[in-house]
């Protein structure tokens, strides 16, 4: 039953997220006189195809209990069948009992992509939550200007084929932080968590406002609890009695600042949750603040001044990665203290210019550098103290 549950929620994966998204836009673009129930149907087919061949490639080696299986078949068959009745134009009206589906159909596409995450193998597991972490980085906004003249598909393809290659690079290979995570099931809460941010990236209004700051502050939590579980990659790097040099940890402390705001979004939970009638400093300030303090317990609670290797891999990104970083703020800083100078309409017109023309693509340049360098330094961490012998 195992394989058959992976099948089925793959199916249901690929057909929400893949073929949806291929199938609307061939539609669009051809402009083909080809029936709605048609295209759902090949997407469907489609769908379970590719999960069928594929299954064998991403099926984990352990087996998942009885049940788990039995709720994967279920939401999965659940969503499916859902999506096959409404693509074949049968409706079950306007009011309560529709919105009953509605809610039902979205909550088993929900629980499907957690359970499947289960069934894959380790690699595959910190792949997604990695590749969720990347998402965060907008990569096509690099582009800047010219980022705004591309479709939006291709906007997204951009970030998604960065996101992909960036975890490809650090999640497989001969060695992969993977294979050292002593707990698999904190591996399974990092994927599950980060499906759901990509699942609440794609569709921004399938959860409620709150959930979703539930959901990102989840990712946080997995991603600090993931790194706590893995273990060195040699036997050489136990016992290590050099100091950490300054300099890096300034420069981790300056990675997961950046990532605590912009990646797992707490900046944006601060900015909800501060009044509107609270004064000017305070809502400029407070999300700084509260970012400088979680990067500070992130340092505290795994030990990074004893746990980061002097010679870490990742390193040099990470000081790029900050440098662009400080570029960015001084430029932004400049520009805007322009306008609040002249406070001409002119001058606001062309800061709004050059910050879209340079900033945003350095500070996203710095984000992608400094995200790649946190998770190499992070997933090759020295032995936790506390396991020496």
């Amino acid at each position: 039953m195992k394989k058959q549950a992976l099948i089925l929620g793959f199916t249901a994966v690929l057909f929400a997220f893949v073929f949806t998204w291929i199938g609307v836009r061939i539609f669009g673009w051809m402009d083909l006189q080809i029936p709605f129930q048609v295209m759902t149907v090949a997407m469907l087919a489609a769908s379970y195809l590719c999960a069928y061949k594929l299954a064998t490639y991403i099926e984990g080696e352990d087996e998942p209990p009885p049940a788990l299986a039995a709720l994967l078949l279920f939401s999965a068959a659940f969503f499916l069948i859902s999506k096959l009745l409404s693509g074949l134009g049968v409706s079950f009206g306007v009011g309560g009992l529709a919105e009953v589906m509605f809610f039902a159909t979205q909550w088993a596409l929900v629980g499907t992509c957690l359970f499947t995450t289960r069934f894959i193998k380790p690699r595959i597991m910190l792949f997604l939550g990695v590749a969720a972490f990347a998402m965060q980085f907008n990569a096509a906004m690099a582009l800047g200007m010219f980022q705004m003249r591309l479709p939006e598909w291709i906007n997204e393809l951009i970030t998604f084929i960065v996101a992909v290659l960036i975890a490809r690079w650090l999640c497989f290979g001969q060695d992969s932080p993977a294979d050292r995570v002593g707990n698999p099931a904190f591996l399974w809460l990092f994927s599950a968590t980060g499906v759901m941010s990509l699942i609440i990236t794609v569709h921004e209004t399938l959860l409620g406002l709150v959930t979703q700051q539930v959901i990102w502050l989840g990712f946080l939590l997995s991603f600090v609890l993931l790194v706590r579980q893995i273990e060195p990659d040699g036997p050489d790097h136990r016992n290590s009695t050099v100091a950490l040099p300054f300099t890096l940890l300034f420069l981790v402390f300056v990675g997961l600042f950046s990532a605590v705001g912009s990646v797992f979004h707490v900046s944006d939970i601060v900015d909800h949750w501060v009044p509107f009638t609270a004064s000017g400093p305070v809502q400029l300030w407070m999300p700084i603040i509260v970012n400088a303090v979680v990067a500070v317990a992130i340092l505290a609670l795994l030990r990074l001044h004893q746990r980061v290797r002097p010679k870490a891999p990742g390193r040099m990104a990470l000081f790029w990665g900050v440098i662009l970083y400080f570029l960015g703020v001084l430029a932004g800083g400049s520009i805007f203290g322009v306008v609040a100078d002249g406070g001409r309409l002119f001058e606001a017109i062309s800061s709004v210019y050059w910050v879209i023309l340079l900033v945003v693509p350095i500070m996203i340049a710095a984000q992608v550098l400094m995200g790649i360098g946190l998770l190499r330094v992070l997933l090759n961490l020295d032995e936790r103290p506390e396991s020496r012998a």
